[in-house]
């Protein structure tokens, strides 16, 4: 991935040990549903390199969240920036 300044870089990675899981007679590459969430540092944001776990995969979206929310980064919808209340 082309890094620049104008995104944010976040990066999903789930734990393995080498696993291995059969299923009807085939083998199959698998992992947990945990890991961590990680977001690149960029210098021209302000933004410092973060990292949270996540225990099951539904949780994936809170890790997001909190390292966003770390980095006190909004979410802004449909392009329209406004002022925090």
């Amino acid at each position: 991935m082309t890094k620049d300044n104008k995104t944010l870089g976040v990066r999903v990675r789930f734990w393995t040990n080498k696993l291995e899981v059969s299923r009807d007679g085939e083998l199959y590459k698998s992992c947990w549903d945990s890991g961590v969430v990680s977001i690149e540092a960029n210098k021209e944001k302000g933004i410092t390199s973060q990292v949270e776990v996540f225990q099951k995969f539904d949780e994936i979206g809170k890790a997001i969240e909190k390292v966003l929310k770390k980095q006190k980064v909004l979410m802004v919808k449909e392009g329209k920036p406004g002022r925090i209340k």
